[in-house]
């Protein structure tokens, strides 16, 4: 994958770059298609993000916001991707958009994929933007080192995969390495000299295996890389 390697100088102006470029993007989709695709990844770094996306005037009535990954998790649970999605980026202006969750009500992320599957297809095949993050250890989506289920991930056909890491809590459901790939826009969010120092570590030779970020990197595609210390 091409990367480009866009460092600023605060994550505030991160934060207003990046939105600016998102809602944009999502524009465009919108003005091509009559409509617009977004999927995003949970944590606590993207959360200032959200807030400050949320609040950009774009027709978001023509958008629909979906996940990149999701714990199977009740949408109650402090850990749900969903509740933070709620609480951060459905707001403001953004209360407009649709949401499509990843979780479902069947009994385990392995049962559920094919509900996950049905929805996705609802939407344009390619997503107008995705953003992901990564882990400390090399992960982005739920594409886990050490998960026996991440070959399934990284090469199915299907738009989700279950995963179940073994150093992170909750079975997962997440977006396909084959669904990031399709998408019209790809970035890549992280903060802080350690996750730069991963990401340069995950740029050497190596197994996707041991740093699943690597899955992204070693594509065709570019990857735009939004970084701030």
């Amino acid at each position: 994958m091409n990367n480009n390697f866009n460092q600023f100088e605060s994550k505030e102006k991160l934060h207003e770059t990046l939105c600016a470029e998102v809602a944009r993007l999502l524009d465009e989709g919108i003005k091509s298609d009559g409509n617009a695709v977004l999927a995003v990844s949970g944590g606590s770094t993207p959360k200032p993000l959200f807030e400050k996306l949320s609040s950009i005037p774009i027709e978001w009535e023509k958008v629909t916001i979906t996940l990149v990954d999701e714990r199977w998790v009740n949408n109650t649970h402090k850990d749900s991707n969903e509740k933070l999605i709620r609480e951060y980026l459905l707001q403001n202006c953004a209360a407009k958009a649709k949401f499509i969750p990843l979780k479902s009500d069947d009994a385990t992320p392995f049962k559920g994929v094919t509900n996950c599957n049905i929805e996705l297809s609802k939407l344009k095949n390619s997503f107008d933007v995705i953003i992901l993050g990564m882990g400390t250890d090399a992960h982005t989506a739920s594409f886990f080192p050490k998960d026996e289920n991440l070959s399934n991930a990284l090469t199915t056909n299907l738009s989700c995969a279950a995963t179940v890491p073994s150093d992170a809590p909750h079975k997962r459901i997440t977006l396909s390495l084959n669904k990031i790939l399709k998408a019209k826009n790809i970035f890549l969010h992280i903060e802080g000299e350690f996750k730069k120092f991963i990401f340069n570590k995950a740029l050497e030779d190596g197994k996707s295996e041991d740093m699943p970020i690597r899955a992204l990197l070693n594509n065709k595609k570019t990857l735009e890389v939004y970084y701030a210390q």
